[in-house]
């Protein structure tokens, strides 16, 4: 389907509604301040959607998409294990 992530991540990616649109864009629709742990990045209020990878906890807002903590990961060269900084 497209180069920019395995094919591993594109079957992890059963749910997304908006047509797989950011391995077109090359960018989620959500802004990105930190990532965390596997697949699971730190998403600002800005633009709230509705999309089941995005998760409340508490005062924060999570991403859990696959392809969206992939394509950040890349474009940012870190690594999972990190917290979003790079060594």
């Amino acid at each position: 389907m497209n180069c920019l992530v395995t094919e591993e991540v594109l079957r992890k990616t059963k749910k997304c509604p908006n047509g797989f649109s950011c391995l077109h864009t090359g960018k989620g629709k959500c802004e990105v301040y930190d990532m965390d742990g596997e697949d699971m990045l730190f998403v600002s209020y800005n633009n709230i959607c509705r999309c089941p990878y995005r998760l409340s906890f508490g005062d924060r807002q999570l991403c859990a998409c696959p392809i969206y903590y992939a394509l950040y990961k890349k474009s940012h060269k870190v690594n999972a294990c990190c917290c979003g900084k790079e060594f």
